[in-house]
């Protein structure tokens, strides 16, 4: 057991045998969770800390059970505890079935169940609970399970009101993709690989080489695609907004020289990105222009309503002055729709 996690250990412990309930209401106790999850590695002795955070957060909502937040992650804890090491399980919550066996759609399947109980957003160790669960599914990742995955992903983390959970899930699902385009060379995966990594990297610089990785399979040679993409990556916070409009406006121009269905998503994709990772207050009529033609050209593709109702509802946007952000007036963005880059569409996929 690490050393955070046993600092944790020794914290319920002491809380067992005195009945103290400062000891698990101290503020103490969460950053010695988050440190724990951090130390975490990766193998089946994971299960230990996750059982101890379980533990923690089912004190808590002993303590008051008014903190039904707090046996949610409990519950999240001990379902991850369940597919690992079942015997880890507190006796009490032992069921008479066997728990999931492991594998890429059970740990997908988990991803998901956190989240309809749970923000991961509530707790930093949540969050890095995901992360991990996420990087299990990955470990040998399957076509079917990973586009599932990344679809549920991207659909949360817009919907997040705090998505800084986001890049550390979507990071090594884009990595997972890389190895997947490797193992079966299927184009689209490396191209969801892309778009995965470049959400990823906007979000945490980390991800950068990843995604210079996942350009190189994607577009081997093109050093003027693989630049723009990194470069906006890389900018600061000042600078990022007019590194995305270049990149935009690269892709657009890709895509109107090719009229290639798949230069037409990678455009849509890097639309999409620019209008989420925007620094200015309101998007710059080059990106949202464009953007809303191209998704007019995707319903022409495809024939997906949706892409046609959130562009037309982009060009109207731009007739408003002052400008309105565009997601403001989005009525369909909550349901997944293409301008929502979530399951909804095949634009964003």
């Amino acid at each position: 057991m690490t050393d955070p996690a046993g600092a944790l250990a020794a914290r319920i412990e002491r809380f067992e045998q005195a009945a103290d309930p400062e000891l698990i209401w101290d503020p103490a106790a969460l950053s010695e969770a988050e440190q724990a999850m951090l130390a975490c590695s990766g193998d089946r002795s994971d299960a230990a800390t996750w059982r101890l955070i379980g533990m923690l957060h089912l004190a808590r909502y002993r303590l008051d059970p008014r903190t039904t937040r707090d046996a949610a992650v409990a519950g999240a804890f001990f379902a991850a505890v369940a597919v690992v090491d079942p015997g880890r399980l507190p006796e009490k919550l032992r069921g008479s079935h066997l728990p999931p066996g492991e594998s890429a759609g059970t740990w997908a399947g988990l991803v998901e169940e956190v989240f309809r109980h749970v923000d991961p957003g509530a707790y930093r160790h949540v969050g890095l609970l995901i992360h991990a669960l996420v990087r299990r599914a990955m470990a040998e990742p399957v076509a079917e399970v990973s586009e599932r995955l990344g679809e549920f992903l991207l659909q949360e983390s817009v919907r997040s009101s705090d998505p800084s959970w986001a890049p550390g899930a979507l990071g090594p699902l884009g990595a997972g993709l890389v190895r997947l385009y490797e193992a079966i060379g299927e184009r689209e995966i490396i191209d969801d690989a892309v778009h995965m990594l470049l959400r990823a990297a906007l979000g945490e610089p980390a991800y950068t080489p990843d995604l210079a990785a996942a350009l190189a399979l994607a577009a081997p040679g093109d050093e003027k695609l693989a630049a723009a993409y990194l470069a906006a990556a890389e900018s600061g916070e000042q600078d990022r907004s007019w590194a995305l409009l270049a990149l935009v406006e690269l892709t657009r121009s890709r895509a109107v020289a090719s009229w290639a269905d798949d230069d037409l998503l990678a455009f849509i994709r890097v639309g999409q990105c620019a209008l989420d990772f925007w620094h200015e207050r309101w998007a710059h009529p080059g990106v949202l222009a464009p953007y809303a033609s191209g998704l007019i050209e995707w319903y022409v593709v495809t024939g997906d309503e949706r892409s046609l109702e959130a562009g037309l509802e982009m060009l109207d946007a731009l007739r408003v002055t002052p400008p309105t952000r565009t997601y403001a007036t989005c009525r369909t963005r909550s349901s997944g729709c293409a301008c929502s880059a979530t399951a909804g569409c095949a634009a964003t996929r």
